[in-house]
């Protein structure tokens, strides 16, 4: 088989099954920086609570006192090359004690809704609106229930012009609910008020366009996540149940919607199964149909089950560099000291999530829970310490990470028939504009046999023509050319990538974007007459 014949059948190979076995770690991730509050107090507890969109991040700290006594506050926080800067500190239009305002967070575009429940007072919750314009955050709205309820605004969500708020606890007489809000061009109006008699009903609530979801994580019967549609603007109208695969006790403790993927969590508290993370497809349009694509837990979760892993969970959507990413938190980790924390990074390859990292404090004590709280804002992953004692005794903290351009391998070569390993490398620093060189190699080949390097912008690891097809298309690829002279597997390949990129044959490699890249090798003896090495993901810098 000809190596042109091969490249042109792994340009259009479709996605299959991916091994996780065969995957290695694709996603190096590093500490860009460590957020405490300037004027961070003891038991504020800051990074409860996190949402972000694209540079923009929020951060609660709920048992603040600024405005009373537990009134609460949150911190909004932009990014730039500079790192992470603060806008401003908002605390309630309407504060009171043991308001715990920050409790709950959600932002979309320049809307934010920052949920206020009354968890340790007698006062009924509610939920504030707050709109960004420029770098200024005003005051919308004041989101309160049809009747009193104590725990309305424990969790909070927003997508376009809908915001749904739960209150999940039976309080005076009253069941679990969810309210519908929608922006009517010029203010929020209740839209309707969804209820059922399931246990904890409302206790995470998620929005994405017209779809809302919420959860019934109940303890001794089985656990739900009820889907509605909005079919007119006040009106839902409930399409699906779905239900999990396995009873944990509690399922849908956390919850998190985005383009056509839901994520939700599972807490394991009392020693008869196991916490993990249920993933769903789902059709945008119609919400009817949820199919179960990853059912994701600790290495060990019989002896992981009290990490509390599912207690917090966050989607970042594909683009079209990446795959779409999910980090699950763990707050109650024992790595280092007890209950320290820790938090998973997932990546989408193909049908099934990988993980592809774990993340740790680096100054991480007992007791920080680092995990309670996470979310994706653009290319970090912030993670949520809300009982970090610096600078005082549970004054929180939140840590953001960000994906460093050092080229990581991953995926498994195909041995050729001389049973030797051929291998990808690099060497230099892959750049849009630098002089110097990044050079891409493969070794371990066949000597004087032609090979030709090949990229793309996504991960996968598909059964290929014997080997593993690592790179997703659509492909590009180099020019063939033959390894070295020598003996066995003395060949070699080498490509100036920054030289590529300089030719400006692929104006799509700009700065920012991630290559993923696989070498394909000419193999007369093997039965597809074709080698592969494993693959190399890097960033291309400025």
């Amino acid at each position: 088989m000809q190596l042109a014949v091969f490249v042109r059948a792994a340009l259009v190979v479709a996605c299959g099954f991916v091994s996780s076995a065969a995957a290695q770690s694709l996603w190096p991730w590093s500490l860009e920086t460590k957020l405490v509050a300037p004027d961070a107090d003891a038991g504020d507890r800051f990074g409860a609570a996190l949402a972000a969109q694209g540079a923009l991040a929020l951060v609660g700290a709920p048992f603040d006192d600024q405005a009373g006594v537990d009134a609460g506050a949150i911190y909004a926080y932009s990014h730039s090359s500079g790192g992470w800067v603060l806008e401003a500190k908002l605390v309630s239009p309407a504060p009171r004690a043991q308001g715990h305002f920050g409790y709950s967070l959600a932002i979309d575009a320049n809307v934010a809704v920052v949920g206020s429940p009354s968890l340790l007072g007698t006062t009924s919750g509610d939920a504030f609106v707050f709109r960004r314009n420029g770098s200024a955050w005003t005051f919308d709205a004041q989101l309160t229930p049809a009747s009193p309820h104590r725990d309305f605004g424990s969790t909070v969500d927003v997508s376009r012009d809908v915001v749904v708020v739960g209150a999940p606890t039976i309080v005076g007489g009253s069941a679990g609910l969810a309210r519908i809000f929608r922006f009517s061009g010029t203010s929020w109006v209740p839209a309707t008020t969804l209820s059922s008699s399931a246990s904890k009903y409302g206790l995470s609530v998620a929005v994405y366009d017209k779809t809302v979801i919420v959860t019934s994580p109940a303890t001794l019967v089985a656990p739900s996540a009820v889907v509605y549609q909005q079919i007119a603007p006040n009106a839902w109208q409930q399409s699906a149940t779905i239900t999990p695969p396995f009873i944990p006790q509690l399922w849908g403790r956390s919850i998190a919607l985005g383009d056509g993927i839901l994520a939700v969590g599972a807490v394991q508290t009392n020693g008869l199964g196991i916490a993990y993370v249920d993933t769903f497809d789902y059709d945008v349009q119609s919400s009817g149909g949820f199919t179960l694509t990853g059912h994701l837990h600790e290495d060990n979760p019989i002896s992981h089950y009290k990490d509390w892993f599912g207690d917090s969970v966050a989607l970042e959507a594909a683009t079209a560099n990446s795959n779409a990413m999910l980090v699950a938190g763990a707050p109650r980790e024992n790595f280092t000291a007890k209950h320290d924390g820790m938090a998973h990074v997932y990546t989408r390859i193909g049908p099934n999530w990988k993980r592809v990292a774990r993340l740790t404090a680096p100054d991480a004590a007992q007791f920080d829970e680092f995990g309670s709280a996470v979310a994706f804002a653009g290319g970090s992953v912030l993670v949520g310490a809300w009982q970090h004692d610096a600078p005082a005794q549970d004054s929180g903290a939140v840590y953001s990470y960000g994906l460093t351009s050092v080229p990581t391998l991953y995926c498994t070569a195909k041995l050729n028939t001389l049973g030797c390993t051929p291998t990808i490398s690099a060497t230099g620093s892959p750049s849009a504009s630098a002089g110097s060189s990044f050079v891409v190699d493969c070794t371990n080949t066949l000597p004087e046999k032609l090979g030709v390097l090949f990229y793309g912008g996504g991960a996968q690891i598909v059964p290929f023509r014997g080997g593993w097809l690592c790179v997703k298309a659509p492909l590009e690829r180099a020019a063939a050319l033959a390894a070295t002279s020598g003996s066995f597997c003395d060949g070699s390949y080498s490509v100036d990538f920054n030289a590529y990129i300089a030719s400006g044959q692929d104006p799509a490699l700009v700065a920012g974007t991630i290559v993923h890249s696989q070498w394909a090798t000419r193999d007369p003896l093997d039965a597809w007459g074709s080698g592969l090495s494993d693959a190399l993901q890097f960033l291309i810098g400025p």
